[in-house]
């Protein structure tokens, strides 16, 4: 075997060894992504339930 050959085969093995991860870092990406989404439509829910509270109790105090 020669040594470019040796060579080319540890950068391989070593891009091998490291993809693995990566991957794992990418799938907790897109799973913390999407988790952040939810909680934004969820704040935006509560923040549009609060307005109407708020929008019912003024309206009650102007009665």
């Amino acid at each position: 075997m020669s040594a470019g050959s040796l060579r080319l085969t540890a950068v391989l093995d070593a891009l091998d060894r490291a993809s693995g991860p990566l991957k794992k870092i990418m799938a907790s990406s897109k799973c913390l992504s999407s988790a952040l989404q939810e909680q934004k439509a969820a704040l935006a829910r509560l923040n549009a339930a609060q307005r109407d509270v708020i929008a019912h109790r003024q309206q009650q105090q102007a009665i």
